[in-house]
């Protein structure tokens, strides 16, 4: 176990070893650090100028130290998937960026990587592969602050580096520069799984400017070549529009009211897989690299004429065989708008959810169809002033095959497979809580699915609840919290190296 003492000492302790091993002292805040043994901390005070952030890794004891997150450094890193690279600002020069393969320890500095100077006044753009290690990155200007100006937030491709977009395959002696294709505003990439292709979604004009479109692009890592471009269309949500098929060889995205697919190893003619007369939203993976989900929208004219909301829909889409089925309701996930790890379930309540009113959700299988079970008589917590689950009120194993959702305090369930069957119950609330709380709680669950924590938003005490989910009933262990500060002070789960 890793801990925090009341004294600031990162502390591991095995049931091997007699005695625990001080990692690091003067700690104030830590958490899991994106790789298997690496564990993030904080100290200082960030308000005074006088923050200290680092990575530790647990088996060798090595300390890599970066600057604070100042103003306008924005980060591309996925969270979905353990990934070996860490971009930030270097702690000798916060002006500076350096590049960490937290494997090694090992850092570089990002202009000593490109041998020449990191474009002033830009942040880095990054895209990371699910396997293989391969980063992209790339100088991307600042979002401007006065909304009539072009807003920015685009790659750089004025020539000044050697390239447009940094591909780091594996190692960081292992570089290349790709340029890419025509002289657009890519404001987004997305590396396929495999590292093999890039994804870009662009503009052939200022962002905000009349008439501007959204374009799709998709090109080679290894030299650049553009493999397939959709049409222009007319600008649209961008966020979960786009998404990597068939384990690298194809890319899904939205156009309007169709979901369009270009394969990596056709002719790169987009082709359509879907058209609804509404508008779609929130593109999301499967456990099947084939499948994708997507949600029924409103477009903007059928919103406009008819007052009323459309009835909800959940498309599920086989990229391969063109197969399509529909699901009628919301998904508890698109009550979120950031994407997701990939999961064995789809929890979808009947209708729209309404404050105070008891609601039923269906466990279905988003690849087969098949229905699971229900959850009953569902009461959902207020979210600010939006009915809904909060930031952390999901939460799921690593392999998708177990998931926790917190409706509210006294409403918990866990859907996972066991000896290859279905198992959905609700979970016991810790003692007295279900009675004195009914808002949001915050849950994190062990990449294994072993454990599961419990915080509450908003909770003074800063209480922690630890359950170990293999125990019936359910025995929730308190946690008071005794380290000094602000905030939940929740229990994180750091993957092992396996050693």
């Amino acid at each position: 176990a890793l801990l925090l003492t009341t004294t600031g000492d990162l502390v591991l302790a095995c049931p091997e070893e007699p005695d625990p091993v001080v990692l690091a002292s003067g700690i104030e805040q830590a958490g899991p650090g994106g790789w298997p043994g690496v564990v993030h901390t904080a100290s200082g005070d960030a308000s005074a100028g006088d923050f200290q952030v680092a990575y530790v890794n647990i088996v060798s004891g090595e300390q890599i130290e970066i600057g604070p997150y100042g103003a306008g450094h924005t980060f591309g890193m996925e969270d979905l998937i353990d990934s070996p690279w860490l971009v930030a600002p270097s702690a000798a020069d916060p002006d500076q960026w350096q590049v960490t393969d937290l494997r090694t320890m090992e850092s570089r500095l990002l202009s000593d990587l490109v041998g020449a100077p990191w474009p002033d006044e830009t942040n880095v753009l990054v895209s990371e592969s699910e396997t293989g290690g391969t980063i992209a990155l790339a100088a991307y200007t600042p979002f401007a602050s006065d909304i009539d100006q072009d807003p920015g937030g685009a790659i750089v491709q004025d020539g000044v580096l050697a390239g447009d977009v940094l591909v780091i395959d594996g190692t960081l002696d292992d570089t290349r520069w790709i340029t890419l294709p025509d002289n657009l505003p890519y404001r987004e990439m997305v590396l396929s799984p495999d590292g093999s292709h890039l994804a870009l979604r662009g503009n052939n004009g200022e962002l905000l400017a009349p008439g501007a479109d959204t374009m799709y692009s998709v090109v080679r890592t290894t030299d650049g070549r553009e493999i397939g471009r959709s049409e222009p269309m007319p600008l649209q949500d961008p966020n979960l529009s786009m998404s990597w098929a068939q384990e690298s060889k194809a890319l899904a995205f939205i156009q309007g009211s169709a979901l369009m697919l270009i394969a990596t190893d056709g002719d790169g003619i987009p082709e359509s897989l879907l058209e609804v007369d509404d508008g779609l939203a929130t593109i999301r993976t499967t456990y099947d690299p084939d499948v994708l989900t997507v949600r029924r929208d409103q477009a903007e004219e059928v919103a406009t004429e008819t007052p009323d909301l459309v009835q909800p829909r959940i498309y599920s889409v086989n990229t391969v065989t063109g197969a399509v089925m529909e699901f009628d309701g919301v998904a508890v996930r698109d009550t979120f708008g950031w994407a997701q790890p990939p999961s064995r379930f789809l929890v979808i309540s009947d209708g729209f959810v309404v404050t105070g009113e008891p609601i039923t959700y269906r466990v279905i299988d988003p690849v087969t169809g098949e229905e699971y079970g229900t959850l009953e008589d569902v009461t959902v917590a207020t979210q600010g002033n939006y009915p809904g689950p909060g930031r952390f009120s999901l939460a799921q194993s690593s392999d998708g095959s177990k998931e926790v959702i917190s409706f509210s305090a006294n409403q918990l369930y866990l859907t996972q497979w066991v000896g290859g069957e279905m198992e959905i119950r609700q979970i016991a609330s810790p003692p007295g809580l279900a009675e004195a709380y009914n808002g949001t709680v915050d849950l994190f669950l062990a990449p294994d699915g072993s454990m599961l924590t419990l915080t509450l938003d908003g909770d003074e005490s800063r209480t922690r609840w630890l359950l170990p989910l293999d125990s019936e009933p359910d025995e929730w262990v308190e946690v008071p919290s005794t380290v000094v500060g602000e905030g939940p002070d929740a229990i994180y789960f750091v993957p092992g190296t396996g050693d």
